[in-house]
């Protein structure tokens, strides 16, 4: 599942861990998404993956409340993915 599955798994609010704490399926997706694109081993993008997921959440949340210019909402977003870009980063360059 690469980039249409994430995007599926992503809309279908597929935030939360399954059954046994294993990782939500999109979290999941973006970790075989980036191990493929980065040729990486799928533990080293896991953290970039979660984040990015948590990104997402926090964005769908903005969206939810109106998209307010001045929601504390787009920090914490941006905070999230810089965490994840910062641990693909690190994923990448080990």
């Amino acid at each position: 599942m690469h980039d249409v599955g994430r995007w599926r798994a992503h809309r279908a609010r597929e935030y939360e861990t399954v059954a046994g704490g294993g990782p939500s399926p999109l979290v999941a997706a973006l970790v075989a998404l980036y191990a493929h694109i980065h040729d990486v081993a799928p533990g080293d993008v896991r953290l970039a993956a979660e984040q990015r997921a948590m990104a997402m959440r926090i964005s769908d949340g903005w969206v939810g409340d109106g998209c307010r210019a001045d929601s504390p909402l787009i920090a914490q977003e941006r905070a999230a993915l810089v965490r994840s870009y910062a641990a693909l980063l690190a994923a990448v360059h080990r």
